[in-house]
């Protein structure tokens, strides 16, 4: 048996967040939501692992089918829970600032702020796997609650 390590770019459990801000009817992004990612459903992913198990590679970058800017993500929880789109933005240099106050207090959460900042600041996109998109994944969860 082959061990493999597995780098996916996003989870589509981690893009909850945004379904939590559009419940409230304001979706907030970390710059101007342009950079790209391509999130991966978790049962995607466990077929890449059961397949890396069989094969030989010994890392293996992968995302969803899928490749989205924050803000169409933005877009797609507002819409799947029939909201307005409300979308604001704080500026890199706000965030980055932001940063530097906070972990003058408290380092825990100025790391924490760093990684989020860097995270939705930064294209983060691997080769695409899988069938679920991400809308589909929303609107399921709209579905729950709704």
């Amino acid at each position: 048996m082959a061990y493999a390590v597995i780098r996916p770019t996003g989870f589509f459990s981690d893009m909850g967040e945004y379904m939590k801000m559009a419940r409230k009817g304001r979706v907030y992004l970390f710059g101007d939501g342009s950079n790209r990612i391509n999130p991966i459903h978790g049962a995607d992913l466990a077929k890449v692992s059961l397949d890396a198990a069989q094969g030989s590679e010994t890392e293996i970058d992968v995302g969803g089918p899928e490749v989205l800017t924050h803000r169409e993500i933005a877009r797609l929880a507002l819409r799947s829970l029939g909201k307005k789109e409300r979308i604001s933005s704080a500026p890199i240099w706000v965030m980055r600032a932001s940063v530097s106050l906070t972990k003058a207090f408290n380092k825990h959460q100025g790391e924490l702020l760093a990684f989020l900042t860097e995270a939705m600041t930064s294209d983060s996109v691997a080769p695409g796997f899988g069938t679920r998109t991400l809308a589909m994944h929303f609107q399921g969860i709209a579905g729950e609650v709704g």
